[in-house]
């Protein structure tokens, strides 16, 4: 009867083992799935996708942000935000201030992306909208931002255009 006993123990504890196994396994299958469509969708966004530390090094960018910005991310890592994100105003073109803390203070996403000249590393220029939001994890720590931002430039150019000829003569040039 021991000699029974001690084989169902034993039985019992080899079939806990291979079924806590099998349930890694296939929670490690799960993550491992999910960890690739996270990466696919980010780099598979025509946004241009920046994150950042909480001290606003920048820790991620997808391929949009590499060529809106002409930065590959093998240089861009660890670089302050706006050294990599040259933006500045349209109309004064004065060089940003850093729209980070204001995110990460107030744990509040901002539009402070709103017309802005991209001045890129090639000396380029775009017209470009985004936001930024404060990554908050699931325990509410944060871990830093998130910048998305997208060229408008042809856009902007249409409207500036269309602007022109609002208030010029066609035929003359001369302001109306």
């Amino acid at each position: 009867l021991y000699f029974v006993k001690s084989i169902m123990i034993s039985l019992e504890r080899l079939m806990n083992f291979v079924w806590t196994r099998l349930e890694r396994t296939r929670n490690e299958r799960l993550f491992a799935r999910e960890h690739s469509l996270f990466w696919a969708t980010l780099f598979s966004i025509h946004e241009g996708i920046i994150s950042t530390d909480p001290a606003g090094k920048i820790t991620l960018m997808n391929q949009s942000a590499e060529e809106l910005t002409k930065y590959p991310m093998a240089e861009a890592a660890g670089k302050p935000l706006l050294t990599v994100f040259n933006a500045h105003d349209t109309v004064t073109r004065e060089k940003i201030s850093d729209p980070l803390w204001h995110v990460l203070e107030t744990r509040q996403p901002k539009t402070a992306l709103s017309e802005k000249i991209l001045i890129r590393r090639d000396g380029s220029e775009l017209h470009i909208t985004g936001s930024i939001s404060p990554a908050i994890d699931n325990k509410g720590q944060i871990l830093g931002t998130v910048i998305n931002f997208h060229d408008i430039s042809s856009f902007w150019r249409k409207q500036q255009q269309d602007e022109y000829l609002l208030n010029h003569d066609t035929l003359t040039g001369a302001y109306n």
